[in-house]
């Protein structure tokens, strides 16, 4: 252990800053962890790229000025063997990313890479690894990025990565963690940007429900205000075809009124024109019969009186017949105001029961919206779970 030199009152605080400064510098120089400026690469470490080529890795410099390494496996032939995984040992000082995608890697086979602790960037996504094999990721401090896609890597595994403090983004598709291993892991590491990121979606997923739950009841409001519209339209239409009825009942008998009282017109009509001329026969008669007997006036004054009489009798046959006229001319309008009450009702009917269909025709579409809304509220709600 390093002693540190007795500081006096005397000492230079100069001296004492230039001691700290290279306990700093030494303490910097023994990082494993070297910048893209300091990076010479070794015979040895020449030697083990060429072999890990050799067995089918691809591995490249990360750019001209950073020899840090990426390797993968996932564009080779085969299988990852532990013979490949081995070759990488004596590259740990450079490799920052490894790609096993789609290998069929091991829990077994996780041990053996282990020691990349310089690991920046991990596929793992469609590999055989579980829980246990999470184990061996524990030493990779500097991981910033993993992928577990299509893996069986449950929530207790989740929580094994704890304690890899720079990992910024985690992929969890179609693994076997749920929603409360999500939500622990995000509590435990709330910088970590999980994809999919469950405890979001299950928020969407929850407040699509409140907002379709919200929809389903304000569809179920317009069904019910609809279908008393439709009641009360039903009942409208029932008032308007009981007063179309009975107006046309009205109608009808004013028309039989009507038709009896211009028959009944026709006949004194008739009746007068037949005094009429019964009279214009007798006064003739009457004139002929005074100039053929100017001898006989006595006889013709009685004949004259006779036929004053008769002409007398028609006049008043004659203005008896026009008041029945005048009735059958007013029950000839009553029938015509009849017949246009019988039509306004019918009229009125008719744009009742247009309105019915109408109603009738929302009241289906809104049906039909309820039960969308309520198919996809269920459909939601069996996603929630």
């Amino acid at each position: 252990m390093m002693r540190l030199p007795h500081i006096s009152h005397a000492s230079s605080l100069k001296h004492f800053s230039l001691f700290l400064m290279t306990v700093l510098l030494c303490s910097a120089m023994s990082l494993p962890m070297l910048s893209a400026e300091e990076i010479t690469v070794t015979p040895e470490e020449e030697a083990a790229i060429a072999k890990a080529r050799e067995l089918g890795a691809h591995v490249l410099e990360l750019s001209q000025e950073d020899k840090h390494l990426e390797v993968a496996y996932h564009l080779s032939d085969g299988d990852v063997t532990n013979e490949r995984l081995e070759a990488l040992a004596p590259l740990s000082r450079l490799i920052v990313h490894l790609n096993l995608r789609n290998k069929g890697v091991t829990d077994e086979q996780l041990a053996l890479i282990s020691g990349l602790v310089n690991l920046k960037k991990l596929h793992l996504e469609k590999t055989a690894i579980t829980d246990a094999g999470l184990d061996h990721l524990q030493n990779m401090k500097g991981l910033e990025y993993l992928n577990l896609y299509g893996t069986k890597v449950t929530n207790a595994g989740l929580s094994k990565l704890n304690g890899l403090d720079s990992l910024n983004k985690l992929y969890i598709w179609q693994t076997e963690v749920n929603y409360d291993g999500v939500k622990q892991f995000k509590e435990a590491n709330p910088e970590v940007a999980i994809i999919p990121d469950l405890v979001v979606e299950r928020e969407k997923l929850m407040a699509k429900i409140e907002t379709t739950k919200t929809e389903k009841a304000a569809a179920e409001q317009k069904l019910a205000e609809n279908t008393k519209q439709v009641e009360a339209a039903q009942t409208s239409l029932t008032t308007a075809q009981q007063e179309a009825e009975a107006t046309a009942k009205t109608s009808a008998a004013k028309a039989e009124e009507n038709k009896a009282a211009t028959e009944a017109a026709a006949a004194a009509k008739a009746a007068a024109d037949e005094a009429i001329k019964a009279a214009e026969a007798a006064q003739k008669q009457a004139e002929e019969a005074a100039q053929a007997a100017i001898a006989a006036i006595h006889k013709a004054q009685e004949t004259a009186k006779a036929a004053a009489l008769t002409a007398l009798k028609a006049e008043n046959e004659k203005t008896a017949s026009a008041p029945k006229q005048e009735v059958a001319q007013k029950l000839q309008a009553e029938a015509a105001a009849a017949q246009k009450a019988s039509d306004d009702a019918k009229a009125k009917a008719e744009a009742a029961a247009k309105q019915v269909e109408e109603l009738k025709k929302q009241t289906e579409e809104l049906k039909k919206q309820l039960e969308s809304t309520t198919k996809s509220l269920e459909e939601l709600s069996a996603k929630a779970g």
